[in-house]
């Protein structure tokens, strides 16, 4: 649904990827790249957002994304890096246990765009309802903006700090028959597309989380938010052009 390629970084020997991957930052390295790699999925979505935005209109760029976004090629992990530290020194500083807090993000993303002089401002969304949850996804990719969907724990996890296995499948095809991953929550992910199977009321969620792509039977996530999580925890952070 949205108007160009989503963000893709050259990946020696695995031809290119989708989006960013915290897991090029090592984990035996400096505090910074172990505080990325353990808990910076937010920072990836985020520092992902940035750059799609400045490939799809040239307003959006900045000395950040100057730094590795050409015409020619796609940046390499190295440069990838260097930018999402960038953009760490400048608006993060510290990843606590839990990760980013949603808000933290979406004052960064505020100053970000302040800072730069766009037109633009992020907003934390919780819709109570699936159907609403559905048009406001769908609202944000139509104006080619994607969606950072926040995979939330249980409610058991929340308030009795009881840990336990469940959580989200991600699927590797649109049809959701191949599972790639299980037990997925606690996470950020980008949404950059949202499909309704031809004939069925099936809805998919197209997206992007360590690097590749995945899909989420959005009847699922619904699922898990309404008998395990909660619409807050398992929101979202959606980006609308400033009212002046």
């Amino acid at each position: 649904m949205m108007g160009a390629e989503y963000v893709k970084v050259k990946v020696l020997h695995d031809g290119c990827s989708f989006g960013g991957n915290q897991n090029w930052f090592a984990l035996d390295g400096d505090r910074t790249e172990y505080r990325i790699h353990k808990r910076g999925c937010g920072l990836i979505a985020v520092g992902d957002i940035f750059l799609h935005l400045a490939r799809t209109d040239s307003r959006y760029r900045t000395p950040y994304t100057s730094m590795i976004l050409r015409d020619e090629a796609e940046p390499s992990v190295a440069e990838y890096k260097r930018y999402i530290q960038s953009l760490y020194r400048k608006y993060v500083w510290f990843i606590p246990g839990p990760g980013m807090w949603v808000m933290h993000l979406v004052w960064m993303m505020n100053q970000y765009f302040k800072g730069n002089g766009m037109d633009l401002k992020a907003r934390w969304r919780f819709p109570p309802t699936r159907g609403w949850r559905k048009s406001v996804i769908k609202k944000s990719l139509k104006n080619h903006l994607p969606v950072i969907l926040l995979l939330g724990r249980t409610r058991g996890e929340i308030f009795l700090l009881m840990k336990n296995k469940i959580g989200l499948n991600l699927y590797a095809d649109e049809e959701c028959s191949r599972i790639l991953k299980t037990g997925v929550k606690n996470h950020y992910v980008v949404v950059t597309d949202i499909l309704q199977k031809p004939g069925t009321k099936k809805t998919v969620l197209k997206i992007s989380s360590w690097g590749k792509l995945y899909y989420i039977d959005y009847d699922e996530y619904c699922r898990y938010v309404s008998r395990y999580g909660d619409p807050i925890t398992s929101s979202m952070i959606i980006i609308d052009k400033r009212r002046n």
